[in-house]
This record gives structure tokens, sequence and C-alpha cells, in this order.
């Protein structure tokens, strides 16, 4: 199967989840999510994404991560590359909306903290049995966690998002870590 062919196949699988189904899933990774940051990384660095429609919601999981000492960034894409901005703690308008429909933090230059991130949380169309992601296809992450190879790589989604295998290319950066409600999977115990 194709990387597209995937995607629309994964695509659906997510549009067959009923919005309880989303929010149990979500609610259980969050959970498995912070227990796994507050033993392995306690208050780290951790670069979160904003959800998408048909992503795994991380608002919740944002806002429990600000209120436990986590050092939060979110993404802003800026050219063909993503940057991290800090969040303060809960509350406050620090956000816009980006060109592709995506929140985003609202920052100066010198707010980037790229270079302090320990753990990023990736976003992805699918995961597989062996750490490989698949993404939407324009490369932001795969760029991004390419230029900062020390940072621990989580990747987050739904469990239908999770497959045997995907296809992947020299490129693809493949995650230590990948987390559903399903529970945790170890790819490189760091």
């Amino acid at each position: 199967m194709t990387k597209k062919e995937i995607r629309q196949q994964v695509k659906q699988k997510i549009k067959s989840l009923t919005r309880t189904q989303q929010i149990q899933e979500a609610g259980e990774a969050a959970t498995i999510l912070v227990n796994f940051l507050e033993q392995n990384f306690p208050k780290a660095s951790v670069a979160l994404f904003f959800s998408m429609t048909g992503e795994i919601e991380t608002g919740d999981l944002i806002h429990t991560l600000t209120t436990k000492d986590f050092k939060v960034s979110l993404p802003r894409v800026e050219g063909e590359h993503i940057h991290f901005y800090p969040v303060g703690k809960p509350g406050g308008d620090f956000f816009d909306i980006s060109e592709y429909g995506i929140r985003e933090p609202i920052g100066e230059v010198e707010d980037r903290v790229c270079k302090e991130v320990e753990v990023v949380i990736v976003p992805g169309m699918a995961f597989d049995h062996k750490g490989a992601r698949l993404g939407r296809g324009k490369g932001f992450y795969d760029r991004f966690l390419n230029a900062h190879p020390s940072t621990v790589k989580v990747g987050y989604a739904f469990n239908c998002q999770i497959l045997p295998e995907i296809p992947t290319e020299e490129h693809d950066i493949k995650m230590d870590y990948v987390i559903s409600a399903s529970g945790l999977k170890i790819f490189n115990d760091r």
C-alpha cells in the first residue's frame, strides 16, 4: 500500500470513531503520556502540537502539562520549518490561526525554544510497530527532528493509527516511543 493510500485508510478509520470514542481514547492516552513524562522526564521541556481535525485531542493534555511544572512549547510554521514557542500557564490569549487553519502560539523570534526541547510529542497519520511514522506529507516534523537528533521523540495517536508496518523513506525519522490509549510502545529505551 502506498503512503497516500494509508493516509486515506487511516482518515476513514478515524472518521468512523464516535466523538465519545475519541474523547475516551484521548483521555486514556493522555493519562499514559503524563505518567510516562512524570516518571521519565520530570519537569522537562516538552513540545506538543495543537490537534487538528482527525488527530487525537491535545487541548486537555496541554492544560495538564502546563499545570504540572513542565516547560511546554507549541509549534508555529515558519516557511518550510516549524519552531516551538513557550506557552505560559493556562489562560490568556496567546494563540493565532495559521494559514493552515491551525492554532499557533504568538511570539517573537527570540522566544523560540527549539534548542531547549527535550521531548517532542509528535503527531502523525500513522505509526507502526517499529517506530516508523507517516506524517501528512509536508515534512515539517521530519526536518525538525533531523535537526534535533537528541530530542526524545514520542508519537501520539488513536489506536487505529497504529499499524503493523508502514513504508518509509531515508528521510523519515523513527519515534523512540509511541503512545495511544492501548499503552506505551518502546523503540529506543533512553
